[in-house]
């Protein structure tokens, strides 16, 4: 996930190390590992975006999937997907994910799949009391 606001060139991702001018700290990197060998092991790994001052702003989350030479070998990977949860001021906005692919999977023999979709934008608009608006398109 990337995070930018409009007008400010600053973003704030995994390669973060320090709080942006406009007050976002990102920690983690959503991860999924869920084989089918029953014998490893499963982990989901969580992804953190605060964002401590949204007034009069937009606010644009970029969410991408990472594709990886694992997926190909593994049946079913297309249809896992992660959930991005907004909230405003403790209040829950509204839960995102990528569009479902039913029976489009990742990869293909030659190797990933253009017709698999796993990208999306988040656009949350604040006014000046903190009111937002969350919208989302997939890409």
């Amino acid at each position: 996930m990337n995070v930018t606001k409009l007008g400010n060139d600053e973003a704030c991702n995994y390669e973060s190390t320090e709080e942006t001018s406009w007050g976002c700290i990102h920690t983690g990197i959503a991860t999924v590992w869920n084989p089918q060998n029953a014998e490893y092991y499963h982990y989901n790994n969580q992804e953190t975006v605060d964002i401590t001052n949204a007034y009069d702003g937009t606010i644009h989350l970029d969410v991408k999937h990472h594709f990886s030479d694992y997926e190909k070998y593994y049946d079913g990977d297309h249809s896992i997907r992660g959930i991005l949860s907004i909230f405003v001021n403790n209040q829950l906005m509204g839960e995102y994910a990528h569009k479902q692919n039913k029976n489009t999977d990742t990869h293909l023999g030659t190797g990933t799949n253009p017709d698999y979709v796993g990208n999306y934008l988040v656009t949350v608009e604040c006014d000046n009391q903190c009111n937002c608006q969350v919208n989302k398109a997939n890409y």
